[in-house]
């Protein structure tokens, strides 16, 4: 029975995919369309979601249409749009959900400027690129310039294949080296980040992902498909707090009947076909239940959350990063976590509900106790100082149609801890 591979190209108008064997012959294909958005004068920008979602469906509809056997299938490799790059988060988010295209030219006008800080002819001989706004370098230090803010808040930066690569189960974010070539901050000559050119632009090194050479294994798919159910089932729970108060919504209106029902879809089918997915995904086979949760994560979480509204287990996530032991977690294991506490601060949901919930995130491998989540040594006056944060100006926390206060957040994170343990021990009997 021959091997299949499966490659993927994240590129400038779409997405495509192309089912192969070991010996190049083709079994299946499939592309997919999107758009750019223009939002300023040399402003280009494209939808991070778009991009992902693009992914995952050009690969499905190459393997139907092959009619191979995804088990069959030993090795998806991506490539992508050079120059081409997002912001994350702390979170691991985009910032403003969108990549910065490599035909934007928003750093025109600082040209000048930074010839001043390296020579163009330097940077050419270093880089082997030109001093030019196409090129992730010189948009970057426009963000310097004209965003201090948005590159402040910077964590990561990240070009396509890297982000979709770690969306599809990466075990963690990496920038494939000849692809990061068109960044204009590689020296060529040793394949690495230059420090001549970050030291000159004042770039911080920390903001850049771990090189690797083309080939190299960065995971598989099923690490993380727990994770993106817990951060796509807080999506209903959340919503609905926002939907009591009648809180803006994260686009900035008011919820929408459409983004609620799909919010509640994404939490009903999680909860039906989550823990049969997961088991699909650790036998690396592609099910009904599978498809029906990857459409629950990105599709329904994606438009729920954005016109549905967050709460308190976003408002804990966001913030755990402040807490040194729950580094290396990722952000729907903490959601997870943010998504129980919240519920031992909800006022309306009945006690079956909120257990049958936890016993899901246990059967998952999802963390629901402070020992899960690395903070069983964590004091109270340091949970105090987090729930602070937590409830700081802007806070989602104001999105419950009830009070929240910074002892209250604490009160539910121990009543969290003491309710998982208690679930833990009767579905071990």
């Amino acid at each position: 029975m021959p091997d299949y591979l499966m490659g993927i190209d994240v590129g400038t108008t779409g997405t495509s995919a192309m089912l192969f064997d070991s010996d190049g012959k083709q079994y299946g294909t499939a592309y997919r369309e999107y758009v750019s958005h223009y939002p300023a004068e040399h402003h280009v920008e494209q939808d991070g979601e778009t991009l992902v979602s693009s992914a995952f469906a050009v690969c499905r509809e190459a393997e139907e249409q092959s009619g191979v056997d995804p088990q069959n299938i030993q090795a998806v490799s991506i490539t992508s749009q050079r120059a081409t790059f997002g912001l994350l988060d702390a979170d691991n988010r985009l910032i403003n959900g969108r990549f910065i295209g490599w035909q934007d030219n928003r750093a025109h006008s600082i040209l000048d400027e930074m010839a001043a800080k390296m020579a163009p002819a330097e940077l050419y001989r270093i880089t082997g690129m030109p001093l030019t706004p196409t090129y992730s370098l010189e948009k970057l230090v426009w963000f310097q310039r004209f965003q201090p803010e948005v590159y402040a808040k910077t964590h990561k930066i990240v070009f396509p294949a890297d982000y979709v690569l770690w969306r599809f189960g990466a075990d963690e974010l990496t920038t494939e080296a000849t692809n990061a070539c068109c960044s204009g901050m590689i020296d060529v000559h040793r394949l690495d980040w230059s420090d001549e050119v970050l030291a000159a632009y004042r770039m911080d090194r920390s903001k850049f992902s771990p090189l690797v050479v083309p080939g190299t294994v960065l995971g598989r798919i099923n690490s993380q498909i727990a994770a993106l159910m817990g951060d796509a089932l807080a999506t209903w729970p959340e919503a609905s707090a926002a939907f009591s108060k009648r809180a803006i919504s994260c686009t900035g209106g008011t919820q929408t009947l459409t983004a609620m029902a799909m919010a509640k879809l994404c939490f009903e089918t999680i909860m039906e076909y989550g823990l049969e997915a997961k088991a699909a995904v650790e036998n690396q086979v592609v099910t009904p239940a599978v498809e029906k949760v990857i459409e629950a994560n990105i599709l329904l979480s994606g438009v729920g959350w954005e016109s549905g509204g967050l709460a308190t287990a976003h408002a804990i996530a966001n913030s755990l990063p402040m807490i040194h032991e729950t580094h290396g977690l990722l952000h729907g294991e903490k959601v997870a976590f943010g998504l129980v506490t919240q519920l031992c601060l909800e006022q309306d949901w009945q006690v079956d509900r909120i257990y049958e919930v936890v016993d899901f995130l246990i059967q998952v491998g999802l963390p629901v106790t402070l020992a899960d989540m690395n903070m069983q040594d964590v004091s109270r006056e340091r949970f105090l100082d987090f729930a602070k944060s937590v409830s700081g100006e802007g806070s989602f926390v104001y999105n419950h149609p009830f009070p929240v206060l910074p002892t209250d957040i604490v009160d539910a994170i121990y009543a969290a801890d003491s309710l998982g343990r208690r679930r833990q021990s009767i579905k071990s009997v």
